[in-house]
């Protein structure tokens, strides 16, 4: 059967079709009417040519097919409703315009784009695609886009074949499903809207080329799964909102990308700078938030720059620098809050900006902060034993915390050093964690200077190790602050918990500590570097006693008490 004219429908069609049934016509239905098409068939209908106009709605609840390279159109005010199945089979451009014609797709309809490339485009008008159902491309290798308003109200886009681009400047992602498999690739290519939680996996390649915006006083989530995570390629942020990513976003390409306006990104996961492409965080006001949980990697040379306007980064998780052995500098103004991380592990970290916070700065690379700064927060060198170089003149305050780890002998390897590569103002304290036997009268030269031109540490510091308590003098040298052991508190066996073990060590955060026999009045308790305390709790009676540290990666101190045999501090590192 072939509908080969301009014809009107109403009402349902049904009927059981086994042969060929072709729209090759115009089908028409009125304004405020309701055609129907529900055959029972698995051929379904051939659309083959032809266009659907009227004004009115065509409801599919069969299976529709695209054949043939030919044009189709739905034009006018015309609804196509698809509770069905359609499959675009054809290369053919597939116009909803000529008007502001609509294809909804709903909760039940599924939309295969099987056609090796093409795309569904507007023409003169402006046609949308409402979507709660699926959007599949199924089959085909090239790129299939579509050039309409895409809205996607908690639907599905499946990408399994080939390339979906997304071309309109107009589409809107309300929450929703977008899924990606492996050697597939979906281009979110133009501006575009996000409100929501925005979810998939992505195990092929989700490419962010274009603009997406989220509203002022609004939220969206980029909540992917899969190893991919999404590639940042080009284009940038804006809308005033705030754009949240709890998975992994990686920057790949050397084109600029940016974050503008009044706009926050706020990242809960991981956030990787793999490229020496320039990431501008400005043209207005706008904040990275790097929270807790959050991970901004820099693993290529290149920058974060100002341009126009003052944008910011508020970190309280993890910022690190490292394989890379060159120089990476970030122009934002930074603000760096307990118990946030900078870590300079490899080649230059150059914060240019205002630097303010009570965070820490860590690892075994070179550090520089813009000239004048006044350091509020920790400074804890190395991962483990290892030196960390402060590039220009290094200001202290009181709130300053020097953190310095001794394992041995040797500057470096054995024991942490904060080497200035200038004058160094020394002012607040030092903390000392020993993790050996040292002797009476060993000296460890913890920092160096061109110039130590003010220092106002303690006198004395004392550390524990093993039921051994060591005290230190604080010397300050004309061009180093060096920590000489003068007094040695020997344990005994009776007062200390000699026994003790925990493991596992690194751990995830859960461990076990195994007191060795069953001790009573046990009260155990964790500290941060920072000697704060994050958790106690006291146990009647306990050999065998299970914890976990719910907090941010890093080390730890469990100090084990008992009201007859003393105590005992032992290190964990949560990875």
């Amino acid at each position: 059967m072939e509908w080969n004219s301009t014809f009107t429908c109403t009402g349902t069609l049904s009927g059981q079709l086994d042969g060929n049934l072709n729209w090759t016509g115009t089908l028409s239905v009125a304004p405020s009417t309701q055609a129907i098409l529900d055959f029972d068939t698995p051929q379904g209908i051939n659309w083959t040519s032809g266009g659907f106009s009227g004004d009115g709605t065509l409801k599919n609840m069969g299976v529709l097919n695209y054949e043939t390279n030919t044009s189709k159109a739905i034009g006018g005010l015309s609804t196509l409703m698809n509770e069905g199945i359609i499959n675009i089979n054809s290369t053919g451009i597939q116009f909803v315009g000529y008007g502001s014609p609509t294809i909804n797709n709903t909760s039940s309809g599924i939309i295969n784009l099987n056609a090796s490339s093409g795309s569904i485009q507007a023409a003169s008008g402006q046609g949308t695609i409402i979507n709660t159902g699926i959007i599949k491309r199924k089959q085909g290798t090239g790129i299939y886009g579509i050039n309409i308003p895409l809205e996607n109200h908690d639907g599905t886009i499946s990408v399994e074949s080939g390339t979906l681009q997304i071309q309109n400047t107009l589409t809107e992602f309300t929450d929703g499903t977008y899924n990606v498999t492996l050697g597939s690739t979906l281009d979110w290519n133009a501006t575009f809207t996000c409100l929501g939680t925005l979810t998939g996996q992505i195990d092929g390649s989700l490419e962010w080329t274009g603009t997406l915006t989220v509203a002022q006083g609004t939220n969206a989530t980029l909540a992917f799964h899969g190893p991919a995570g999404v590639k940042w390629l080009s284009g940038g942020f804006n809308g005033d909102g705030t754009l949240t990513n709890t998975g992994v976003i990686n920057m790949e390409s050397a084109s600029a990308v940016a974050i503008g306006g009044q706009s926050i990104f706020r990242n809960e996961g991981d956030f990787n700078i793999n490229t020496s492409g320039v990431l501008f965080i400005a043209y207005g006001t706008p904040t990275f938030l790097n929270t807790d949980s959050g991970i901004l990697n820099i693993t290529s040379d290149g920058s974060i720059q100002a341009a126009s306007g003052n944008g910011n980064i508020v970190n309280t998780g993890i910022i690190k620098k490292v394989t890379n052995t060159g120089n990476y500098s970030i122009a934002s103004n930074m603000t760096n809050n307990s118990p946030g991380k900078i870590i300079a592990e490899t080649g230059l970290l150059n914060l240019t900006g205002t630097f303010i916070g009570d965070g820490t700065i860590t690892g075994n690379g070179n550090i520089q902060l813009v000239g004048n700064t006044s350091f509020n927060g920790t400074i804890s060198p190395g991962g483990f034993p290892g030196t960390l170089t402060y590039i220009g003149n290094y200001t202290s305050s009181s709130n300053t915390i020097m953190l310095s780890e001794i394992y041995g002998p040797t500057a470096g390897t054995e024991y942490d050093v904060f080497a200035v590569q200038g004058n160094a103002i020394m002012d607040g304290n030092i903390v000392v964690a020993v993790y050996n036997e040292i002797n009476l009268d060993d000296e460890f030269v913890v920092v160096t200077a061109n110039s130590i031109t003010s220092c106002n540490l303690p006198a004395t510091v004392s550390a524990n190790n093993d039921g051994t308590r060591y005290t230190f003098d604080v010397i300050c040298n004309p061009d180093n602050v060096t920590l000489k052991v003068n007094n040695i508190l020997l344990g005994t066996d009776e007062n200390s918990l000699s026994n003790l073990v925990l493991y596992p060590n690194p751990s995830n955060g859960q461990f076990t500590i195994d007191l060795g026999r069953e001790y009573t009045d046990v009260n155990v308790q964790v500290y941060n570097m920072l000697g704060q305390q994050i958790s106690s709790e006291k146990y009647a009676s306990a050999k065998i006693i299970e914890k976990e540290i719910n907090a941010s990666a890093g080390i730890y101190f469990v100090k084990v008490s008992t009201a007859k045999e003393g105590s005992n501090t032992l290190r964990i590192i949560k990875q």
